[in-house]
């Protein structure tokens, strides 16, 4: 067709065979052409396409190692919680220990001894519970007071010691033994993190009613 239209006039002298075959030629080689650039334009589209799959898949296992860690990290301060229990279950005075909200944390077998109730009973409570069975009724305690400027503010113990951020003393708690009344010797200190911050405080008791009685 366009050689009967413009072959005559721009192409007279050739033949419609040969320039049949040009048309070919030149048809192939634009088609050929736009290919290229297709396939060009999707072989940058695949790498970059590549290129964020690699990226998702290092940014994913970086988040898998990330986890493991995190995940190892909470084992070893499960570890570390468990050990610290242990500790002071074992311990053979009766010692509990109180976060900064004055909510115990831990209750030993040796309190649930001297004071009759359960850790599952007294664990998350504040002073107004746990001081009940010495006194009867809410009270300070010794570990209420490590935070004392001076012993001096302190009253109703005997023998009153401050070793560092220690408080020692001991008292007669007539709540204790069923209303029989015991004399305690206690100490308590307040706990403190890695850094530096307190986290709350510790304070062990123990029983000296019979080398009392002996004096």
């Amino acid at each position: 067709m366009i050689h009967h239209h413009v072959g005559p006039i721009l192409f007279a002298h050739i033949d419609p065979l040969t320039f049949h075959y040009i048309g070919m030629v030149i048809s192939q080689f634009l088609t050929v052409s736009i290919l290229a650039i297709i396939l060009w334009k999707n072989r940058s589209l695949e790498e970059r396409n590549i290129s964020m799959i690699r990226f998702l898949r290092e940014t994913n296992d970086k988040n898998i190692d990330l986890l493991k860690e995190q995940e190892r990290i909470m084992g070893d301060l499960e570890d570390s919680r468990r050990m610290y229990q242990d500790i002071i279950e074992f311990l053979p005075d009766a010692t509990f220990v109180v976060d900064n909200h004055d909510r115990v944390l831990t209750w030993n077998h040796a309190m649930d001894h001297l004071t009759g109730i359960k850790e599952g009973d007294i664990l998350g409570k504040d002073q107004s519970v746990y001081s009940v069975p010495f006194y009867g009724k809410p009270h300070n305690m010794l570990i209420n007071m490590v935070n004392s400027p001076t012993l001096d503010t302190i009253e109703g113990y005997n023998n009153l010691v401050q070793t560092g951020l220690s408080i020692s003393a001991d008292r007669y708690v007539s709540n204790l033994n069923q209303g029989r009344g015991a004399y305690l010797w206690s100490t308590a200190s307040p706990l403190f993190d890695g850094q530096g911050n307190k986290i709350g405080a510790i304070q062990s008791l123990r029983d000296i009613t019979h080398l009392k009685q002996t004096e």
